[in-house]
């Protein structure tokens, strides 16, 4: 017998037609009527009818709409049912696309989610590659953004047509279920990236609060119980308890902090050696305090301690007050440099007296 949709010759047992996918039984069902009551004649179906008859019939009365037909297979293109049932529900939305917003916001993550797997990684690696530089990002998500449609549906009809060739004989719903399955979407992979991205935020994060934690610890660790004495060259000094040693370069240059009611109280020494560009410690001071329009500027004076004659001013800005303490000894230069972020600098200064009278310079 042949099929009563397309004309092609079938096995009386077979269900379907290996051609266009047409059920047997129900376009044979087509020629089945119920006889008036005043027929006198049963109907009868002709088995043997003609080629050409059987073609002209289906071509007439069959309600099967939208499958295009020619001599060797079902053309598939982007308005086909293959097509849609590979898509999914947004099948029309992605159909009228000029510009994926999912595309250019999520990037490798949207193409993964739409199993754009070969063009996901390769996008992936590109911007791995160019991470440091977000034009570089913006306009290859402009490019993907504007292109998605186009890569999207090539790689749809190689896979249809994949489909047809891998499942080939059998009838239209299945393969039409075959693309509807491996089609589709998955969150399997940008689950995946996700979860590593957010596990290196987070061991990020614990690496950035064990360092403060570990640099705090050691601070508290090296806050001075007692006094404490100490020597830079030829001068030695005592740096009172509660303070903090900051920073430590041998015989050139010492740091010590201490905080008292979240203000700083802070202690730099440092001592020149072979200091003969500076004739004194005049010539010093004029050469390298440097002062702004607004500070107050104290006279240049001396103070006598420990039998040593220290030149010193002070120096008085918005935000802290400065006194630098200059001393020149067998061509090498001394530096006291004291300095509170506080304007009430009553108690470092009590703490900076400590230190001061402390500066014993040897012969």
């Amino acid at each position: 017998m042949y099929c009563f949709r397309c004309g092609t010759k079938v096995d009386d047992k077979v269900e379907y037609c290996p051609h266009c996918g047409a059920n047997i039984k129900e376009e044979l069902s087509r020629y089945n009527y119920s006889p008036n009551e005043n027929d006198y004649i049963k109907p009868t179906i002709n088995l043997e009818q003609s080629h050409e008859e059987q073609f002209t019939y289906s071509k007439n009365y069959s309600n099967i709409k939208n499958t295009k037909i020619n001599t060797n297979k079902i053309e598939v293109n982007k308005d086909s049912d293959y097509v849609k049932a590979y898509i999914g529900n947004n099948y029309e939305k992605i159909k009228n696309l000029i510009f994926s917003l999912p595309c250019f916001f999520l990037g490798p993550l949207y193409l993964f989610y739409r199993k754009l797997y070969s063009v996901g990684f390769i996008w992936l690696i590109f911007l791995i590659i160019f991470i440091s530089s977000p034009i570089l990002y913006f306009i290859s998500a402009i490019i993907m953004a504007t292109s998605f449609k186009s890569i999207y549906f090539s790689h749809i009809t190689k896979k249809i047509t994949t489909i047809e060739k891998t499942y080939q004989g059998l009838d239209y719903e299945t393969i039409k279920d075959k693309c509807q399955k491996i089609g589709g979407t998955s969150l399997i992979i940008p689950t995946i990236i996700i979860s590593i991205i957010l596990m290196i935020i987070i061991v990020s994060i614990i690496v950035i609060v064990d360092n403060i934690n570990n640099k705090f610890n050691t601070t508290r660790v090296n806050i001075l119980k007692e006094n404490k004495n100490y020597s830079i060259n030829n001068l030695s000094y005592t740096i009172p308890k509660g303070f903090t040693i900051n920073y430590s370069e041998d015989n050139k240059y010492h740091s010590y902090r201490s905080y008292y009611n979240d203000n700083t109280c802070d202690i730099n020494l440092r001592v020149t050696l072979n200091a003969d560009y500076y004739e004194n410690e005049l010539d010093y001071i004029n050469s390298m305090i440097q002062i702004n329009i607004n500070d107050e500027i104290s006279p240049i004076s001396t103070v006598s301690i420990n039998s040593t004659e220290w030149t010193y001013v002070t120096v008085k800005s918005e935000y802290s007050t400065q006194t630098t303490y200059v001393v020149k000894k067998n061509n090498n230069l001394y530096k006291l440099e004291t300095s509170s972020g506080n304007e009430d600098i009553t108690i470092c200064q009590q703490e900076f007296d400590k230190v001061i009278n402390s500066l014993t310079l040897k012969k």
